[in-house]
């Protein structure tokens, strides 16, 4: 086995150089493709209520990067001015309403969206631009840019420290504002040293890691000082040998736990836009801006952080907080990866996954803990008052340990985040279709076509194989409400995503809690071939498991195959 142990100390190898990525005419006109159709929603009569504020100063960056200058801009750049507080005495005075039809500043986050977006059109093509749209530009950027400095964003909140910290750095200089690069320089320090101390906060999350990618780069192409450019080049290195380290080549996608995931099917996301500029990865053609900032970057990591199929196994742990729980562990197979995180972090977090070779846009398998009949993550609904609508899931107690292949899971209901549309509440760990063979026990399950439900015996373990991935599970423990052990079963409800699931429900009614919790041990086995799958299932099925759920006193054991 290879051990990779990823902390900040990665950060201090030696960089390897710059490199101009093969792909930036195409990012730029996929973005200015998008940008067009983003025109066309904010032209209409009425516009799309939801359209952003970040998005027109990205559709303006995005057209000038193809070369076009011309009334476009001065619309787009309109769209977005015209969402800009103004007020004198405001406390969000330079910040922009995120949507078209927000009454107020609720997501304070927009500003520094909106800053970096406009970026590319500030430095490279601002003196381009048809005057009407330069003095929008010229007028809104000075006041965003106290609206950013107003903000004080925590360290750990990390995609958005590194932005506003990247954008106070990159305009403070281009305007001759040296105390606002100043403090965009002493932000910057201060993301460094908590990611020194603990770790990264926002971990692997899909989406996210490409936000964190874009923020440095700019950083790197653009800061004069050498500090801030050695900082930024270590963090650089530190998220890009965590994500080569976790990418899981056969799906291309990052595999183990995530902090924040829009996705809960698939774990895809943003961060393999750089990935393919970097050429880690094959063009993920998605036909839209995602790649448009990461094309201004100049910066390319070392190769020996690039994606690889490992020739046996690959171990991954980090921290992600100063608790000593606040910990996540990778281990990456050549046909699969299994990640658990031993905290939550999120609503939106994934805490325990497995991923097995099926090429791009496969399901991967997931642990999911739900009020509202939405276990594949698709019923967005409003996050506070600030407009977004996302897949929001439940946030029991729970913890885990991992030791290699196995992964030991302890989930306790909590009335805390049960929202008030809840129907139920489950548990569940999601699972693909379409598997060579499924078992309950000893026993093959026969999957006719149509919607279907099996019970699982207690003390029985579920089997899932697909090729030489196996994928065991075990209910060592799981209670209703009411105390009484709940019902485990194994299913496919007729959904249109191809998946299966292990269903838990605790509760018919989710306002009441009781005592719903559950103990999960989930192994998974590259086998040599499908005929060792038989010695695999025997070997996990008399492997040594216990659980207790008592009142008030939880405790769990499980002998797995590395400790």
């Amino acid at each position: 086995m290879r051990a990779f142990w990823l902390w900040c100390g990665l950060a201090l190898l030696a960089s390897a150089g710059l490199a101009q990525p093969t792909s930036i005419d195409l990012a730029r006109e996929r973005a200015a493709a998008w940008a067009e159709r983003f025109l066309a929603q904010i032209t209409a009569d009425p516009p799309n209520p939801g359209s952003a504020s970040r998005d027109a100063f990205l559709a303006a960056s995005a057209l000038a990067a193809t070369g076009a200058f011309d009334e476009r801009q001065t619309q787009l750049l309109a769209f977005g001015a015209a969402m800009q507080d103004t007020g004198e005495a405001s406390p969000t005075r330079g910040n922009y309403r995120w949507r078209y039809d927000a009454t107020a500043v609720f997501d304070h986050n927009a500003v520094d969206f909106c800053l970096q977006n406009a970026w590319p059109l500030w430095h490279h093509h601002r003196a381009q631009l048809p005057a009407a749209a330069r003095e929008i530009l010229e007028t809104t950027i000075p006041l965003a840019v106290e609206g950013a400095l107003a903000r004080r964003v925590r360290p750990d909140y990390t995609n958005i420290a590194l932005m506003n910290a990247g954008n106070l750095i990159l305009y403070g200089e281009s305007l001759g504002l040296p105390a606002v690069a100043d403090e965009g320089y002493r932000r910057l320090d201060a993301v460094g040293h908590a990611i020194w101390d603990h770790g990264i906060a926002e971990y692997n999350s899909p989406t996210y890691y490409g936000v964190d990618l874009d923020n440095l780069s700019l950083i790197e192409a653009y800061a004069a000082r050498e500090d801030g450019l050695a900082t930024t080049r270590a963090l650089f290195e530190l998220f890009a040998a965590q994500v080569g380290a976790n990418w899981f080549v056969p799906n291309q996608v990052l595999s183990g736990p995530a902090s924040r995931d829009y996705d809960y099917l698939r774990g895809t996301g943003i961060v393999s836009y750089p990935l393919w500029l970097w050429g880690w990865r094959p063009d993920p053609r998605g036909n839209n801006a995602g790649a448009l900032l990461a094309s201004y970057g100049r910066w390319r990591p070392a190769d020996a952080w690039a994606p690889r199929v490992p020739a046996e196994g690959r171990l991954v742990r980090s921290r992600f907080g100063a608790a000593p729980a606040q910990t996540w562990t990778n281990y990456v197979l050549p046909d699969l990866a299994i990640g658990s995180a031993s905290a939550p972090y999120h609503t939106m977090d994934i805490n325990l996954a497995v991923h097995v070779a099926a090429g791009e846009q496969a399901l991967r398998a997931y642990f999911i803990p739900d009020a509202r009949h939405d276990p594949y993550g698709q019923a967005r609904i409003a996050e506070g008052n600030n407009g977004h609508q996302k897949t929001l899931h439940l946030t029991p107690y729970w913890t885990a340990a991992q030791a290699g292949r196995d992964v030991l899971a302890l989930i306790v209901h909590r009335a805390q985040g049960v929202p008030p549309e809840g129907v139920a509440l489950n548990s569940d760990f999601v699972l693909p279709n379409g598997a060579d063979e499924v078992h309950i026990g000893t026993a093959p399950v026969a999957a006719p076509d149509q919607p279907w439900i099996q019970e699982v015996p207690a003390g029985s373990a579920i089997f899932w194989r697909r090729g030489n991935a196996l994928i065991g599970v075990r209910v060592l423990a799981a209670l209703q409400a009411d105390g009484t052990p709940a019902r485990v079963e194994i299913a496919h409800d007729g959904n249109r995503f191809g998946a299966l699931r292990l269903h838990i429900q605790h509760s018919s009614a989710p306002a009441n809690v009781g005592r719903s919790a559950a103990v999960l041990w989930v192994r998974a086995v590259q086998l040599a071939g499908p005929a060792a799958a038989p010695a695999a299932r025997a070997e996990f099925a008399a492997a040594l498991g216990a659980a207790r759920l008592d009142e008030g006193d939880f405790a769990a054991s499980a002998v797995g195959l590395d400790g």
